[in-house]
């Protein structure tokens, strides 16, 4: 108990000395190597000009929010083209799943079967015909829901939306 009551009371004077501003919290201060100086650019107050690219960050809230593009390294070239850009121009049957060839506005050509994912708005390939591709496309509307589109891309033909 008498321990505790000592340390509480040197405490209790180290704290009225450093605060004062006596020679002792000098003394002791100098022999420590000096402290760095922040640089301007280190502040820990933000300029006010990292403070308004910070609100460039925000969606503008009377904006309808353009598509969700999907991102990742993950995504082939094919979820990154908008549907508008493709073109049917052809169609592969055979022995194994019915296949599409899909073109791009450079002439790449894409071989596609059902169920796979295409275009910008997280697109999906639902059904092959002889001579078209039918492709349900995920929208979100300006309410935050997600909408379903249908796209129909006939052969030699760019895509279409289909009227329900």
């Amino acid at each position: 108990m008498k321990w505790a009551m000592k340390t509480m009371n040197v405490a209790f004077l180290l704290g009225l000395l450093l605060n004062s501003g006596t020679s002792f919290a000098q003394t002791a201060v100098a022999d420590a190597p000096p402290a760095p100086v922040p640089s301007p650019s280190s502040s820990s107050t933000p300029s006010p000009k990292s403070a308004i690219s910070e609100f460039k960050n925000f969606r503008d809230p009377f904006k309808i929010p353009d598509p969700e593009k999907p991102t990742g390294d993950e995504l082939s070239e094919l979820q990154l083209l908008p549907l508008e850009r493709l073109t049917l121009v052809g169609i592969l049957k055979g022995i194994g799943p019915i296949r599409a060839m899909l073109a791009d506005d450079g002439g790449k050509t894409y071989a596609v079967k059902e169920e796979t994912k295409v275009g910008n708005r997280h697109g999906v390939v639902k059904k092959i015909t002889k001579d078209s591709v039918r492709i349900l496309e995920k929208i979100e509307n300006p309410v935050g829901d997600m909408d379903e589109s249908w796209v129909v891309i006939k052969l030699g033909q760019k895509a279409m939306v289909e009227s329900l």
